[in-house]
């Protein structure tokens, strides 16, 4: 119980004396420097405090009217009289004679004024740099735990009984004795921030190791083949940290204890990480879209063709899943999907003709040769064709090539008066413009017509064009040279979609033109090695739009036919089952609701991500990392041992011995 009382230099005086002690019997103990007993009397320290009555003063007889003047109270006079005591001089002295062996427990403290103004306790600056540097050392002597593999306490009980730093010279077994307490003191009060420093030195060892032959063998193993290979390094590592963390090296049997311990959690953490990045890797990107079809959706991406995730991962059973979803009614129609493919991949076709449309009908192709006409038209007008040497020594190459693999009973004059008519024409040093043209329409057009009656002659007609061509290409102005390059190439492109539109059927006739469409344009005759090798705009495109885009059978899959029997007629006539027509209400709503869902924005962004496009497969040294922390954990989990400091002259052979 706690007194205060002011001392005369102006602080407070505090004394605490043992519960249950009434207030005289508190004042009997001593008093501190400059403090009177009455200073610390409560104000109940009187007899009637303590049980006895207090004396009453009596007025004179006879003068009932004079109040008397009130007597003084000593209270250990009072007590005196209650325990039967003549009162001494000294007030203890009664009391003492009660108590004679019993002291009360007192202590004494000065606290400050509470009238006084203070700022507050002042911050020790010393202390915290102090305390910093030791929470540092801490951290840094965990992490050189778990990059040492567990031989960090050895290593700095040794030096420090070498050199008598950071420890007592020559006392290797009480150095390492410290070093444990050090560690294990700041594992028990900082466990998370033990275990970070921990794994961080694991971690830098693990990427430290050499495990380049062996990260090239698990590369090319699956799932199970680089468990087995985690399993493996993990089971090495965590053996060797177990022993090396032993605390006896001269306890035979239990080094190979802590090592047996050490290689089992080793092999369980180093294989456990590649099963479950692996199925971790599955449950974020379910699907993944082959390396081979990988290219086709980048260019398919990159013209901003819309597609499914069956298409984007080229999964077949996820195509006939949607694919049966969409036919649902209520479910969004699969004519919807097909729509905006094909619409995003017919305006891909017509944008390298140079017309930005949805769809190639007659009168947008129409338009587009007549717009490529005025261009030719445009460019000629503003430059001349040169009828220069090297037309006319191309002309004769395409001449003497026809006549030398054709026999003269076969060939037509036709090539020849062609090419005579334009040698003619070379004197002058000028072709005109309408020549130019008409003369080039008609070869390109002859070239087409006998491609498969007559190679030879077709050759014959594309070489003429090409000479035509060559030799404007080298008189427009270089002001007009890409204009003239642009729309040779979009003219080209256009009579290409032409064709492509010609053998489309009713979506053909609609302006739809589909990648086998253009595929089959594009490809046919002496262009079919050029398409082969990725040549020309359309090449990239059709093969992309064919590998991805390539709808499945209508009909006749088993996989299909289950697909729509899950999503409508299972669940229709399990409402039948369930609930009657409500039921059959129910089943028949169930299925438009599910093909919405799966044709839902979020859902098929989920169902296409390649987030982990090739799952995430963790380098071996991820598994090595696993096997220390696991093994690290195990020696954690065994009891601690006491060592036994040894004398300072054995210290080099308790080193030694690993003690």
């Amino acid at each position: 119980m706690p007194i205060d009382a002011q001392t005369p230099n102006g602080s407070i005086a505090r004394r605490y004396y043992a519960p249950g002690m009434s207030p005289l019997v508190q004042l009997a103990a001593s008093d501190p420097s400059g403090v009177t007993p009455s200073a610390f009397a409560p104000s109940s320290a009187t007899p009637s405090a303590l049980g006895a009555p207090a004396p009453q003063p009596s007025a004179p007889q006879g003068s009932p009217s004079q109040p008397a003047a009130p007597a003084t109270v000593d209270p250990y006079a009072s007590f005196s009289s209650i325990v039967g005591k003549p009162a001494a001089d000294d007030p203890y002295a009664s009391f003492s004679s009660i108590v004679p062996q019993q002291a009360p427990p007192v202590v004494d403290e000065t606290v400050p004024n509470p009238d006084d103004a203070s700022d507050g306790p002042t911050r020790d600056l010393g202390a915290d740099l102090s305390s910093v540097a030791t929470g540092a050392a801490n951290v840094l002597r965990e992490a050189n735990q778990g990059a040492s593999l567990g031989l960090s306490p050895r290593i700095a009980a040794g030096f420090s009984a070498l050199t008598g730093v950071g420890g007592n010279f020559g006392d290797y077994s009480g150095n390492l004795e410290a070093e444990r307490a050090k560690s294990a003191a700041f594992e028990k009060e900082h466990p998370l921030v033990a275990s970070a420093a921990n794994a961080a030195g694991a971690t830098a060892t693990g990427i430290a190791l050499p495990l380049g032959p062996i990260e090239a063998a698990a590369q090319g193993a699956g799932a199970l083949g680089k468990a087995a290979i985690g399993a493996g390094v993990g089971g090495t590592l965590g053996g060797v940290q177990g022993a090396v963390s032993s605390p006896d090296y001269t306890n035979l049997p239990q080094v190979l204890s802590d090592a047996s311990r050490g290689a089992g959690m080793g092999e369980i953490f180093g294989g456990a990480l590649p099963l479950a990045a692996s199925a971790g890797s599955k449950v974020i990107t379910p699907f993944r879209t082959p390396d081979a079809l990988a290219p086709a959706i980048a260019t398919l991406d990159a013209e901003n063709i819309p597609m499914t995730a069956g298409q984007r991962t080229g999964n077949k059973n996820l195509q006939r899943v949607e694919s049966a979803a969409a036919q649902i009614p209520g479910a969004g129609g699969s004519a919807a999907i097909n729509d905006r493919t094909g619409l995003a991949f017919t305006r891909a076709v017509l944008q390298r003709a140079g017309i930005n449309a949805p769809l190639a009908t007659d009168d947008v192709l129409d338009n587009g040769f007549v717009n490529l006409g005025d261009v030719f038209n445009d460019l000629l007008a503003r430059n001349t064709v040169a009828a220069d040497p090297q037309l006319a020594t191309d002309l004769q190459t395409t001449l003497g090539n026809y006549e030398r693999t054709t026999a003269p009973s076969q060939r037509t004059a036709d090539v020849g008066s062609i090419v005579d008519d334009l040698l003619n024409r070379t004197g002058s040093g000028a072709l005109p413009g309408d020549v130019y043209q008409a003369t080039r329409s008609r070869a390109g057009n002859m070239a087409d017509s006998v491609r498969m009656s007559d190679p030879q002659l077709s050759t014959a007609y594309r070489g003429i064009r090409d000479a035509l061509d060559d030799a404007a290409t080298r008189s427009i102005s270089p002001d007009d040279a890409q204009a003239w390059q642009d729309a040779r190439r979009q003219w080209g492109n256009l009579k290409d979609i032409a064709t492509a539109k010609a053998g489309g059927g009713e979506r053909g006739a609609q302006g739809y033109i589909s990648p086998a469409q253009i595929k089959g344009a594009v490809s046919k005759g002496n262009n079919r090695i050029d398409y082969a090798r990725g040549r020309g705009d359309f090449a990239e495109l059709a093969k992309a739009g064919q590998a991805a885009l390539t709808p499945l059978p209508d009909s006749g899959t088993a996989g299909r036919a289950f697909a729509m029997h899950l999503l409508s007629g299972g669940l229709g006539a399990g409402g039948l089952a369930a609930g009657g027509p409500v039921g059959v209400a129910a089943g028949l709503a169930a299925p438009a609701a599910i093909g919405r869902l799966i044709l839902s924005r979020p859902i098929q962004a989920y169902l296409g991500n390649q987030w982990l496009q090739h799952g995430f497969n963790p380098p071996t040294a991820g598994s090595a990392i696993a096997a220390l922390l696991g093994a690290k954990r195990e020696a954690l989990a065994q009891p601690a041992q006491q060592f036994r400091a040894s004398a300072p002259g054995s210290s080099v052979g308790v080193l030694l011995a690993g003690r």
